[in-house]
């Protein structure tokens, strides 16, 4: 399940105005070419930083690369 879609979890984010949010697709020898979904969140008390948010896109093989990824490791 994505973090994003999870109505709680959305609900928990509602109070940053600018977050932004979107699709990301990283380019990598060794998982191919995994997609995720992100999320960009200002810190209030760190002006000028940002905290990203990166998730494995639902229906994609994503999550099971990086499972296989960090099994092997």
């Amino acid at each position: 399940m994505s973090f994003f879609t999870n109505a709680r979890f959305r609900s928990s984010l509602s109070h940053w105005e600018d977050a932004t949010e979107g699709v990301k697709v990283v380019h990598t020898p060794e998982t191919g070419e995994p997609i995720f979904e992100y999320r960009s969140l200002s810190l209030p008390d760190r002006p000028g930083h940002r905290l990203m948010l990166h998730t494995p896109q639902p229906g994609t093989a994503t999550g099971a690369r990086l499972s296989e990824l960090m099994a092997s490791a």
